[in-house]
């Protein structure tokens, strides 16, 4: 059975405590409810096995009250105190609370005195210069919020790739347990190692060809919002697009004679093939993602290696086909040596669960010594970073 992370229970707590200054709950209890979100966000043993084991006691500041809260939010993965108070007020409140600078009570303030229930509406409130003429805010106030839109906005939809891996990884785990695909490949940015993602690319290839709308079929099952498939946004017969936690991952369907020129052509940039399609032409031939033509015969592809090798070219690592003079360098012999993962040796820039990272100290040493690092430099933020939760002076 899957344990539910600490982390992710102190998330939930945390939220209870927004919801519950929004609701102008007793200040100890909010209180409470953030000391311990932060205690088990930095514990040191998974309080699921605390809840399994009746130990809940041995956590500092956890009562009857929340320990019923806790033991609910690790049996279920919900609580149901939490999803009561959230019904009570307009949705759109999530969304003004993550803009910085504005907490439980300003949101509150906002929403009762000028019945801003969204960032639309806060946005046309500022814009109108309501916000600078409201009690305890002022124009210095409104002028920062306008910011956090517009930084919002900038950065709206977009995954970091951690985020883009760990879910597109999740959807690969469910395809892999359901046996309907011989390949499956990441490619598109994503393989290219870009940093910032709006959507990723996957190629699957069927186990069988009778079993390619077996396959679609599961893929739309996927999709945010399902069974009512309000996350599938194409569902054609080889490209299937859904959102999958608010990403969205194109599905491209392939034949094993074509999977070498498609994991070639949905990796490159779009750049990178304008060139590698220049350079077949100039040679008498023509490539796309099915394959590499001379005329009308394809040539055999039995590896992505084979098309580079195809256009008289060295194979280019994926993490450089940004059409940027990767192709002179194939050319010339001269293709850098890229770092590999098995060539590190340590970290040097590390965040604990004491400032703004995902894991404890031990965890990350462990992690570590699992890899046969030789050093682990911890670089957590200082008390000045207090928006990243930086460490106090204790």
């Amino acid at each position: 059975m899957h344990l539910m992370d600490n982390r992710d229970i102190a998330a939930l707590l945390k939220e209870m405590a927004v919801y519950q200054e929004l609701a102008g709950e007793n200040v100890f209890k909010v209180r409470a409810f953030e000391n311990v979100s932060r205690l088990i966000d930095g514990y040191g043993e998974a309080v699921a096995h605390l809840v399994q084991e009746d130990r809940l006691g041995e956590l500092k500041g956890v009562g009857r009250g929340l320990a019923e809260v806790i033991r609910e939010i690790v049996e279920t993965g919900r609580s149901s105190e939490l999803e009561e108070l959230k019904a009570s007020f307009p949705p759109g409140l999530r969304d003004i609370l993550a803009i910085p600078g504005l907490g439980p009570k300003k949101v509150k303030a906002l929403w009762e005195k000028l019945n801003v229930t969204t960032v639309g509406e806060l946005e046309q409130a500022c814009r109108q210069n309501r916000i600078a003429a409201l009690e305890g805010f002022g124009s210095r106030s409104q002028e920062k919020i306008l910011q956090g839109i517009e930084l919002r906005k900038s950065y709206s939809g977009q995954f970091l790739y951690s985020e883009a891996l760990e879910i597109v990884n999740g959807v690969l785990a469910d395809l892999k347990a359901s046996d309907l695909t011989a390949r499956q490949s990441i490619g598109g940015s994503l393989r290219r190692g870009k940093s910032l993602f709006k959507d990723a690319d996957v190629l699957l290839v069927p186990k069988s060809s009778d079993q390619s709308e077996v396959l679609r079929e599961r893929l739309l099952s996927l999709a945010d919002g399902c069974p009512e498939k309000t996350g599938v946004i194409a569902a054609g017969d080889t490209k299937v697009s859904i959102l999958r936690r608010g990403m969205q991952i194109d599905f491209r369907i392939v034949e094993e004679p074509s999977y070498p020129a498609a994991i070639q052509h949905f990796t490159g940039s779009k750049e990178h093939n304008t060139l590698l399609r220049t350079r077949a032409k100039a040679s008498g031939m023509k490539m796309n993602e099915y394959g590499v033509f001379r005329g009308e015969e394809a040539l055999p592809l039995k590896s992505e290696e084979d098309v580079y090798r195809a256009l008289d070219l060295d194979w280019i690592p994926p993490e450089i086909r940004e059409g940027m003079e990767e192709i002179e360098a194939a050319v010339k012999g001269e293709l850098p040596e890229l770092v590999e993962g098995e060539q590190l040796k340590g970290m040097i820039h590390v965040h604990t669960r004491y400032s703004d990272g995902l894991n404890s100290m031990r965890e990350l040493a462990e992690e570590c010594i699992q890899r046969g690092y030789s050093y682990l430099c911890i670089s957590d933020h200082s008390r000045s970073a207090f928006y990243a939760g930086g460490l106090n002076i204790e």
